[in-house]
């Protein structure tokens, strides 16, 4: 993964050492959750600028609202992640294609 634990606290503004282990976890399942939702390949997570910044964002959300007390049912939802995650599916649906125009035409 290339965000890590250094560049999080940076983004939530944290010094001290105490959540360190929450932050790997929270960071682990950004990561996964992002993933999963746009569904490219590995390296197309590699050195992507985008990506990084939707797992601080996501991660940051966990750590920030870990806990939810209301009597009433809430929906939120994270439009800075959605718009990169539409982001991600876009790219990844363009190098795609252009991989598989490559392969035509190198079987050609």
């Amino acid at each position: 993964m290339s965000v890590d634990k250094k560049r999080l606290k940076l983004s939530l503004r944290i010094d001290s050492n105490f959540d360190d282990e929450l932050l790997d976890m929270y960071l682990s399942a950004a990561s996964d959750f992002i993933k999963n939702a746009v569904g490219a390949t590995d390296d197309f997570y590699i050195n992507n600028d985008l990506f990084d910044t939707a797992v601080v964002a996501l991660a940051s959300s966990y750590y920030t609202n870990r806990t939810a007390l209301s009597n009433t049912q809430t929906y939120t939802i994270n439009m800075t992640l959605n718009s990169i995650i539409g982001q991600l599916r876009g790219q990844w649906s363009e190098e795609s294609e252009n991989e598989e125009h490559q392969s035509i035409k190198n079987d050609v």
